[in-house]
């Protein structure tokens, strides 16, 4: 750290330009430090026992696209990977433990049964009318607009506690269209589990009740 005048140099720019290091001769005097991250690790997982869900803050739109890396670790029906506001666009495990979509309320039914086989992707998108398990797709139809603008939560629907999955949750990314809304990974602060959106540099925690279970250290 430079000092000048008692005072410590956080940022040096020349022209408009932020420079990164400083050196005097082949010497290093200073270098720009990275902002600190809120949190203390990054962690494999969080998972929920059924009563934790994230709230990301985020309205459905019509090219509303979410991907998560997940285990489910009990496939019970009508549990929600993603649930909504309004319940009119959703992405759950349907009465017959089958991976099921609902855009505009119109309800698609796929073959799939998940199980518990450890960890894979799931992905819904409106702007391509399908939803993932892994590389498979299947199709659903979404015309009108009352799915548009409900508010999106991972893990659960809210209004509907018993909706809640029980299911180890990776990573999560929430784009609409193009834009890049959420990208989420796990992390831990004062043994607490949480996501955090690399998009925003914010802590997204717990809405439900009790609390995550922390999986290992990213080392």
């Amino acid at each position: 750290m430079i000092n000048i005048a008692g005072n410590d140099i956080i940022d040096i720019a020349v022209g408009g330009t932020t420079i990164e290091k400083v050196y005097i001769g082949s010497q290093l005097v200073w270098e720009k430090s990275s902002p600190a991250l809120p949190y203390d690790a990054e962690i494999s997982y969080i998972e929920s026992s059924g009563t934790q869900y994230i709230d990301p803050d985020v309205l459905s739109g019509d090219a509303t696209d979410i991907t998560m890396t997940m285990h489910i670790l009990a496939a019970d029906s009508s549990k929600r990977l993603v649930g909504s506001s309004n319940t009119s666009f959703e992405y759950y495990l349907s009465s017959s433990s089958k991976l099921s979509v609902r855009s505009n309320n119109a309800a698609a039914n796929s073959s799939k049964t998940p199980g518990t086989g450890g960890r894979h992707t799931y992905r819904i998108s409106n702007a391509a009318n399908k939803y993932y398990y892994d590389s498979t797709s299947y199709n659903f139809t979404h015309n009108g607009t009352s799915y548009q603008g409900a508010s999106l939560y991972l893990l659960m629907r809210p209004s509907a506690s018993s909706t809640g999955i029980s299911a180890r949750l990776y990573s999560c990314t929430i784009k609409e269209g193009d834009t890049l809304l959420r990208d989420f990974i796990a992390v831990r602060k004062d043994g607490v589990g949480y996501l955090y959106d690399r998009v925003s540099g914010e802590l997204f925690g717990n809405a439900g009740t009790g609390s995550f279970t922390l999986g290992p250290d990213v080392t």
